[in-house]
């Protein structure tokens, strides 16, 4: 996973966009739920730091937002992990990353 991370912030923006939302897919789709949480914990702590530019950075989460709420990760309480994980990790960069953020907490984790 770091090394994918590594490769895709070495990418134009451009690239960076479509790189960072096929990993996404990737990662949600990927068979094996244990790995599941760590993954989008690297991804999304990546994708909010400061090298990356913003614009490239919010279609990701908001593409982790959509596929949450569409239940499209089954297991409740893992869904409920990976959303606190990533409310952690926004918090602190809450105003580049606010509309996100809102979201989430507007449709309120019990509905997660």
């Amino acid at each position: 996973m770091e090394v994918q991370l590594a490769h895709l912030s070495t990418l134009s923006s451009k690239d960076q966009a479509s790189g960072y939302l096929s990993l996404l897919s990737e990662i949600l789709s990927s068979s094996d739920v244990s790995t599941l949480p760590k993954n989008v914990h690297l991804l999304v702590d990546h994708v909010t730091q400061d090298h990356v530019n913003i614009v490239v950075g919010r279609p990701v989460l908001a593409e982790l937002v959509k596929t949450l709420e569409e239940k499209k990760v089954s297991d409740r309480e893992l869904r409920k992990t990976i959303v606190d994980d990533c409310l952690n990790i926004i918090q602190p960069r809450i105003t580049r990353f606010e509309e996100q953020v809102g979201t989430t907490r507007h449709n309120g984790l019990p509905h997660i």
